[in-house]
């Protein structure tokens, strides 16, 4: 079986932002950056993907893949 798996939460902490300011910043709602964070968003949109990927100067492939569990 695969899961998502993904750096953003230590991407965003080590920028020092919380969840809802960069909630702000890419223009999503909390739940999602969390859910994200926690492995527990199945079907993310590209369009946040890539929001987030751009501001953080990486590639979306780079934040985000799929783990054998």
């Amino acid at each position: 079986m695969r899961e998502l798996r993904t750096s953003l939460k230590e991407l965003r902490m080590e920028a020092g932002f919380t969840q809802s300011e960069l909630t702000e910043i890419v223009g999503n709602c909390r739940d999602n950056i969390s859910r994200l964070e926690r492995n527990k968003f199945k079907n993310p949109t590209y369009q946040l993907l890539y929001d987030i990927a751009e501001y953080f100067g990486k590639s979306v492939e780079e934040i985000l893949w799929y783990e054998e569990v």
